[in-house]
C-alpha cells in the first residue's frame, strides 16, 4: 500500500553514500599500493645498480693484476725481457708478480749466456775449420804427386772422425830411387791428437831425410822415439808403419811400430805383411826398433791403413775386422786410386748409418 521507494529512500541514500566512501577508499588504497610498488621498484633498481657497479669495480680491481701478468707474458714472448711488473695487492698475485720479475731476470741472464756460448762455439768451429784445412794441407797431395814416374803408383785418403784427427799418411823421395811411405795413428782424437800428429810426422820425416839411409830405418825410429818421448808431457803415443821402396830393385825395407800390418796383394797371394815385434813410439825413450824387408814384384800392391778401417762398426757394434778387409783386398784391381776408393766404400757400406768412431786412413802403393 505504500511505495517501496518511500520506505527505502533513506537506506538507499545511506547505501549509496557508504558505497561511494568504499569506492573512494579503494581507489586511494590502489594508488597507495601502486606508488609504494613503484617506489620499491625504484629502490630495488637503485640497489641493484649500486651492487652491479660495485661488483664491476671489484672485478676490475681483481682482474687488473691478472691482465698485467697477461700483458707482461705477451711482451716477453715478443722478446722484451726488461719488462717488470709492479703489483701491490698483498696477496698471492703480488708474490706471483715478484716471481715473474725474477723469471724475466733469469731469462735475460740465460739469453746472455746463450749468446756468449753461441759466439764461443762459433769461434771454436771457425778455428776447427781452419785447423782442418791446415791439417789437410800438411798431408801430401795425391793428385799426380810424382809426375813422369812410371815405376810406382800412389793413392791415399784420410777421413777424421772429428774436425781434425790423429791419423796421418806421408810419402816422399829420399833420392831418385827410394820412395818413403808412412801411415800412422796417434793414440787420441781431436785437437790434441792433431798437434801430436804434426810433431810426429815432422820429426820422423826430418830424421829420415837427415839420415838418408834406408838400411838404418830402425835407427831413424829410435831417434824419433827418443825425441817425442822427451817432450811428451801428455803421455800420448803413436803407432807408425814406414817403408822405403827401392824403385829399381823392388826391395822394400820397413819398420812397424805397433801398427796394423799392411796387406800385400800380388799375383797368387793376398796376405798381411809379417809384423816385426816393435812397440809404439813416443811413450818410452831408449827403445830399439828392428826393420823387416821384402822384395816386391812387378804389379804388387801394398795397402796401408789405420785401425779405423778394421775397427769400423756397424749398427750392431760389430767390427769390420781383418778378415773382411782381406776379402776386399782380394778383389783389388791393381789401380791404386780405384782400390783405395773400393776399400773406403766397403767400410762405409758396412758401417751404414753408424757414427764414425775413429779416424780412417788408407794408402795404396803399386810397384810397377
Amino acid at each position: 500500500m505504500i511505495d517501496k521507494s518511500e520506505i527505502t529512500e533513506q537506506s538507499d541514500k545511506i547505501e549509496n553514500y557508504t558505497m561511494g566512501l568504499i569506492r573512494e577508499y579503494s581507489s586511494g588504497l590502489n594508488r597507495f599500493f601502486l606508488i609504494t610498488a613503484m617506489f620499491a621498484l625504484l629502490l630495488l633498481l637503485a640497489v641493484l645498480w649500486f651492487i652491479v657497479k660495485g661488483s664491476v669495480k671489484k672485478a676490475k680491481e681483481f682482474a687488473a693484476p691478472i691482465q698485467m701478468l697477461t700483458d707482461g707474458t705477451v711482451e716477453i714472448a715478443k722478446g722484451n725481457l726488461e719488462k717488470k711488473l709492479s703489483i701491490r695487492t698483498g696477496d698471492e698475485l703480488e708474490t706471483l708478480a715478484e716471481n715473474f720479475n725474477r723469471m724475466t731476470e733469469e731469462l735475460s741472464a740465460h739469453v746472455e749466456n746463450l749468446a756468449k756460448s753461441a759466439a764461443k762455439r762459433e769461434r771454436i768451429e771457425t778455428e776447427l775449420s781452419v785447423a782442418t784445412k791446415i791439417q789437410a794441407g800438411m798431408l801430401p797431395k795425391v793428385d799426380a804427386p810424382f809426375l813422369g814416374r812410371e815405376d810406382f803408383e800412389l793413392a791415399a785418403l784420410m777421413h777424421p772422425a772429428r774436425e781434425v784427427g790423429g791419423d796421418f799418411y806421408d810419402f816422399y823421395l829420399l833420392d831418385g830411387n827410394h820412395l818413403v811411405v808412412t801411415v800412422a795413428d796417434v793414440s787420441d782424437k781431436g785437437v790434441p791428437a792433431a798437434l801430436f800428429m804434426a810433431i810426429s810426422k815432422t820429426v820422423l820425416k826430418e830424421n829420415l831425410l837427415y839420415n838418408g839411409n834406408p838400411g838404418e830405418l830402425g835407427a831413424v825410429f829410435e831417434a824419433t822415439n827418443d825425441t817425442l818421448a822427451a817432450s811428451n808431457d801428455a803421455d800420448m803415443f803413436v803407432t807408425v808403419f814406414t817403408g822405403v821402396l827401392d824403385t829399381k830393385t823392388g826391395e822394400f825395407v820397413y819398420v812397424n811400430a805397433g801398427h796394423n800390418p799392411p796387406v800385400i796383394k800380388g799375383e797368387g797371394r793376398c796376405e798381411y805383411l809379417p809384423k816385426p815385434e816393435n812397440t809404439i813410439i813416443g811413450f818410452f825413450a831408449g827403445l830399439s826398433y828392428q826393420a823387416g824387408s821384402i822384395r816386391l814384384k812387378r804389379g804388387d800392391m801394398l795397402f796401408l791403413y789405420t785401425d779405423g778401417v778394421t775397427e769400423a762398426r756397424n749398427a750392431q757394434k760389430e767390427f769390420f775386422g781383418n778378415g773382411r778387409l782381406l776379402e776386399v783386398a782380394e778383389n783389388f784391381s791393381g789401380n791404386a786410386e780405384n782400390d783405395v776408393g773400393k776399400a773406403y766404400g766397403a767400410v762405409n757400406a758396412y758401417a751404414g748409418d753408424a757414427v764414425q768412431s775413429d779416424d780412417i786412413t788408407m794408402l795404396a802403393l803399386v810397384y810397377k
